[in-house]
């Protein structure tokens, strides 16, 4: 096996002092790093990040810790989807990752929702990383700005027709006061 080794001489003594470690070791602590780190992710409201194995094992995924290291090659999605042989399908159709549709519960709710996800095969691991987004998060998103954005336009008109009033008015009183002058002159 690999090893990566560190030595230093100790003079007093003439002694070498070394350390080393193999690097499958460090990969492996590495690779439990990451994992550990993936599992803190979150994002949004119900984002999150799982991972599989090519072979379809899943490695990590915050909301199903009691199914790490199990085979998923069979879990379906409410249309009956094999979702997980469709991920590692998806992922591997392209380096640069693909996106998938598919269905699944919200965290800590039963009910199914439809999703959009992404994911993307990291080759020198040969894991499949995906997330995903709630379609409904996404409408409730849009519906959100877009209230947003027409109060904005509603404050933008309101102001607009305010100056323009002021405007009007302002410029409809000095006319005035030059119309007579010119005609007391």
């Amino acid at each position: 096996f690999d090893k990566i080794s560190f030595v230093k001489l100790f003079e007093p003594y003439n002694w070498f002092i070394g350390y080393g470690e193999y690097y499958d070791d460090i990969e492996q602590n590495i690779k439990k790093e990451a994992i550990d780190r993936l599992n803190l992710i979150r994002y949004g409201k119900n984002g999150y990040i799982w991972t599989h194995s090519t072979k379809h094992v899943l490695l990590q995924q915050p909301y199903r810790e009691s199914t790490i290291g199990k085979d998923d090659s069979n879990l379906e999605d409410k249309k009956g989807t094999k979702i997980i042989q469709m991920f590692v399908k998806k992922a591997l159709e392209n380096e640069n990752g693909n996106f998938v549709e598919y269905y699944w519960n919200k965290p800590n709710e039963i009910e199914l929702r439809k999703k959009i996800g992404y994911v993307k095969h990291i080759k020198d691991w040969d894991w499949v990383i995906g997330t995903g987004v709630y379609i409904e998060d996404i409408k409730l998103s849009i519906e959100k700005l877009s209230q947003t954005k027409q109060n904005e336009i509603n404050t933008t008109i309101s102001t607009s027709i305010f100056l323009s009033i002021i405007i009007l008015i302002s410029a409809s009183l000095l006319s005035y006061f030059i119309s007579k002058k010119v005609n007391e002159s």
